[in-house]
C-alpha cells in the first residue's frame, strides 16, 4: 500500500512539473519592470543627506569638483542614470542619486515654475544693462524649472518695477542660507497681464 502512495505522489508531482517551468518566466517578466531612474528630473530640487562630492563626470571615478555640505540644495539637470545624475547648480556636475533628498520647501505660495520663455536670464539686480545686455546676468533659467520667490520679513514677495518690466528676486534653493545668492528676473511687462511664473502644483 505504502508502495502505491508514494508512486501516486510521484506521478502527481511530475505532473505539475510543467506548469512550474511555464510560469516562471512570466513572474520573471513582471519584475523586471524599469524604476523611475529613467524620468527627466530638469529643474527639480534636492538636498545632499551628508557632505558628498560633486564630480566631474558621471562615475564616482572622476574628479570631485568640490563637497557639498550636508542639506545643500542642487537643482537636477537630466534623468538619472547607474546611481548618478546631473545637476547644474550650485555648479555642473553629477552628484550620486543615493545621497540626496527632497527639499524641505518654505510657505507653498512662494514656490514657481517658469513657463516662458525657453530660456530666462537671472540678473544680479533687476535692471538689463545699456550697451552690454548680459554683464549682469548670473545664471539662467529654464521652461519648467522650479524656482523660490523671496519673502521679505512680512511675508510679502520681493519685487521690483524697472526699464519697462516687473521683476521679481528669486532663488533656485528652497532655504537660502544667510549671504545665499539670489537674482532677478523679469515676471512681466509693466502693464502686460502675461506672466513668466506660475505656481508650482
Amino acid at each position: 500500500m505504502q508502495s502505491k502512495h508514494f508512486f501516486k505522489k510521484s506521478i502527481c508531482l511530475l505532473a505539475m512539473m510543467p506548469l512550474v517551468t511555464m510560469t516562471a518566466p512570466v513572474f520573471a517578466q513582471t519584475e523586471a519592470v524599469e524604476p523611475l531612474s529613467t524620468q527627466d528630473l530638469s529643474g527639480q530640487c534636492r538636498a545632499a543627506n551628508r557632505p558628498t562630492p560633486i564630480f566631474s563626470g558621471a562615475s564616482t571615478l572622476t574628479s570631485a569638483l568640490r563637497i557639498l555640505a550636508n542639506n545643500e540644495p542642487v537643482t537636477l539637470a537630466g534623468a538619472a542614470q547607474g546611481g548618478m545624475i546631473a545637476i547644474r547648480s550650485p555648479i555642473q556636475g553629477y552628484v550620486q542619486t543615493g545621497v540626496l533628498k527632497t527639499c524641505e520647501a518654505p510657505a507653498r505660495t512662494s514656490c514657481r515654475i517658469i513657463r516662458n520663455p525657453a530660456v530666462l536670464n537671472v540678473r544680479n539686480q533687476p535692471k538689463i544693462p545699456t550697451g552690454d545686455s548680459n554683464s549682469n546676468v548670473i545664471a539662467q533659467a529654464q521652461r519648467g524649472d522650479r524656482v523660490f520667490a523671496v519673502l521679505k520679513p512680512n511675508g510679502a514677495i520681493s519685487t521690483a518695477v524697472a526699464d519697462g518690466y516687473n521683476w521679481v528676486e528669486i532663488s533656485f534653493s528652497p532655504t537660502i542660507p544667510p549671504g545665499g545668492a539670489t537674482g532677478w528676473i523679469y515676471n512681466s511687462r509693466v502693464g502686460s497681464s502675461d506672466s513668466n511664473l506660475a505656481y508650482c502644483n
